[in-house]
């Protein structure tokens, strides 16, 4: 029954994103801040909320040093809602919940193992995620921002292998816990953020394609550094362009599942542009954003040091987006 709450407070949370007039009273953001500021923390007692609907397709490629072991395919459509609240001057707490609408792999298995093709289809919600930032630095007039970071998503929706079932923590099914840290800077037209974070997965819950269920206690753990910079030039028909880059400099995952780990580390850089409509008012942005992404070859391996592969991972992703200030 505790997770059902859960679950349904996340429901509650896209309903309220919805239903909740966009045209109130608009809180100060302070220091001329905007809402699509990568370091943005509302006054203190201000609610705000941002509804994404992006589209995602990547391409990706495993294979040693003799043959193509499978290509894949991941295509993703979901609705994310979000539900913020800033208290006590430095502190805010965010409620996210997510709804796919599909998310399809298409693996297609090298004729050495097979060529067997392979296909898994998800839909329906995701597991809620709950966001708690605390701000490190002495007053919100600061130019430079730290930002300390704690999620929870508890495991409540079971991840299944089947054609139409629900997704759950990133697809793993399993609680998933992270702390983080955020810090920026911001210029007359250009910012930047960097985050550092270690999250970690616990309880995964997985179902085979005939459904027969099975339980796997599993851990999984990411550490990961993010580096972010936009620039904002104005024109005329957009009110406002911010071009992004997304560096991840680093990241390490570990996971063990039925006494088996595997170990991946991998670089990736993100490119893309985002213009943004309606910036002139303090209370509501229109954006959109068209992303092209790159992960560098790396490696996935057995503890023991076999079955090695490489992988490359192409992928683009665009998004429509609103976030406003209630």
């Amino acid at each position: 029954m505790g997770k059902q709450r859960f679950f349904f407070i996340g429901i509650i949370c896209m309903l309220m994103g919805v239903l909740f007039p966009i045209d109130a009273a608009a809180k100060y953001l302070g220091n001329g801040r905007e809402l699509a500021d990568l370091m943005l923390l509302p006054e203190s007692g201000s609610w705000w909320g941002e509804t994404l609907l992006p589209y995602s397709k990547e391409r990706a490629k495993q294979s040693n040093a003799v043959y193509t072991v499978a290509t894949s395919e991941r295509s993703r459509l979901p609705y994310v809602q979000s539900l913020g609240y800033a208290f006590l001057e430095r502190y805010s707490i965010t409620v996210k919940e997510s709804f796919y609408f599909y998310d399809q792999s298409r693996v297609q298995h090298g004729a050495s193992v097979g060529g067997e093709l392979k296909v898994y289809k998800y839909s329906g919600f995701s597991d809620p995620e709950f966001h708690v930032k605390k701000r490190l630095t002495a007053t919100q007039k600061e130019v430079y921002d730290l930002d300390l970071l704690f999620a929870y998503s508890p495991g409540i929706v079971v991840a299944r292998k089947a054609t139409t079932t629900n997704v759950g923590s990133e697809g793993r099914g399993g609680d998933q816990i992270s702390f983080g840290i955020d810090f920026g800077n911001k210029f007359k037209k250009e910012q930047w953020k960097g985050n550092l974070s270690y999250k970690f997965f616990q309880k995964q819950k997985l179902e085979d394609p005939n459904r027969q269920e099975q339980i796997t206690t599993s851990r999984h753990y990411t550490l990961a550094a993010n580096i972010y910079v936009q620039v904002k030039i104005r024109h005329d028909f957009w009110n406002r362009w911010h071009f992004g880059l997304e560096y991840l400099d680093k990241e390490y995952s570990r996971s063990s599942r039925g006494g088996n780990a595997s170990v991946v580390s991998r670089q990736r850089i993100t490119l893309g542009v985002m213009p943004i409509l309606l910036t002139k008012s303090a209370r509501v942005n229109l954006f959109s954003k068209c992303n092209l992404l790159w992960t560098t070859p790396h490696k996935v391996s057995d503890s023991d040091g076999s079955k090695i592969h490489y992988s490359n991972l192409f992928a683009y992703q665009i998004e429509f987006g609103l976030s406003y200030i209630l």
